[in-house]
């Protein structure tokens, strides 16, 4: 449901905004989306695969969350700011310094949500997912209906996090613990810098394609690839939500129990006669959805949506492997496959850039294959 939103709300765009008007919205939430993962730290992984951590390690966790967040906030308007000083009136830099705010704000919600994760409670993770979803959705749409144009996008990203930070703490009040644990607050940090490294190597990874398109091919290109990515992560995307609120969880508590291996060989069966069956489906539609869904500017989408596609299935594939890995407490290896993710993106990006945005998406999908293979051998 919350996917089906999301997806509802960028095809509802489509309707009032060009690709070349929403591509630099796009791009300043792309650079968000990788800054924010600085902010988180680890802790929120390092919250969730801790034996027993107590209520000491949630107040400094907490504080952490709270000063990285403000923190790479301000990076990141002082970086806009620095890139409306080099090119004035250059839209994306306005968006960069106008959404660094949201980085901290977005921040609030992740060790909460990672408190929810541990105990399992599927219940408050759903609605903390819909209320967002449903705010993000509404403010979005209503901003695009008044003509408010590319900033809709800012304003639904705001609407989001302010509803999710608000949320996802209510619901994780009352499982707070009251006394601490057995873990000790240094060692939660150092299990949390090793997730962070491989999150952001990960993330990093993922995104680099987004940032080569949006800073180097222009705010037209960047528009038709960020709703492509959209719609092909569409599927990823409830991979990974349900690889971290759900999978994690339970393979870090299997791997305490030295059962590890089964339920991490049952996890990829369901993805391999699902999850990418799935991804090839949306590939092979490609065309007629863009035809119905999108508005009449977007039809370059359809070529992009195809490559993107399965790669976003070759990528589902990694996710569970640096799942189990992750559950298992092996965040080394998991950073080490995120060099290797790098290593393998970033050359192909740079031989196929001069060769336009479809290119690039073929490039894309040659390294998430790799890294898939890598990430099953590793597993």
């Amino acid at each position: 449901m919350v996917q089906a939103v999301r997806f509802g709300t960028k095809a509802g765009l489509t309707w009032f905004l060009a690709p070349e008007v929403y591509g630099p919205a796009a791009l300043a939430g792309l650079v968000a989306y990788l800054l924010s993962h600085v902010a988180l730290l680890g802790l929120n992984e390092a919250w969730v695969q801790a034996r027993d951590p107590g209520r000491t390690v949630w107040r400094v966790a907490r504080r952490l969350h709270h000063r990285a967040g403000l923190l790479v906030s301000a990076v990141m308007a002082a970086g806009g700011l620095v890139f409306a000083a080099l090119a004035p009136g250059d839209e994306r830099a306005t968006f960069l310094w106008a959404l660094a705010p949201m980085v901290w704000l977005a921040n609030l919600a992740t060790l909460p949500t990672a408190h929810l994760v541990r105990h399992q409670r599927y219940a408050a993770l759903f609605k903390v997912d819909v209320l967002s979803a449903l705010a993000l959705s509404a403010t979005t749409l209503g901003m695009a209906a008044a003509g408010l144009g590319a900033w809709s996008v800012l304003g639904g990203l705001y609407a989001n996090a302010l509803v999710a930070s608000i949320v996802s703490l209510r619901e994780a009040r009352p499982l707070l613990p009251a006394a601490d644990g057995a873990d000790e607050v240094a060692d939660v940090r150092a299990k949390g810098r090793q997730f962070c490294q491989a999150e952001l190597l990960g993330v990093t990874g993922e995104q680099s394609d987004g940032l080569a398109v949006g800073f180097l091919l222009g705010d037209l290109a960047m528009g038709l690839y960020s709703q492509a990515l959209t719609v092909g992560q569409m599927l990823m995307n409830y991979t990974t939500s349900l690889a971290e609120r759900s999978l994690f969880p339970f393979l870090a508590d299997r791997s305490r129990r030295d059962a590890l291996g089964p339920a991490y060989a049952e996890a990829l069966r369901v993805s391999l006669l699902f999850v990418l069956p799935a991804h090839v489906l949306m590939a092979v539609a490609a065309g007629p959805l863009v035809a119905v869904v999108f508005g009449p500017e977007w039809g370059g989408v359809a070529p992009l949506l195809m490559l993107l596609s399965l790669a976003c299935g070759a990528r589902c594939l990694d996710i569970v492997a640096t799942t189990a890995l992750k559950a298992d407490g092996e965040a080394a290896r998991v950073r080490s496959l995120g060099f290797a993710r790098l290593g393998l993106l970033l050359p192909a990006l740079a031989v196929a850039l001069p060769f336009g945005v479809e290119a690039v998406c073929g490039a894309v999908l040659a390294a998430r294959i790799v890294a898939a293979a890598l990430s099953l051998r590793a597993a």
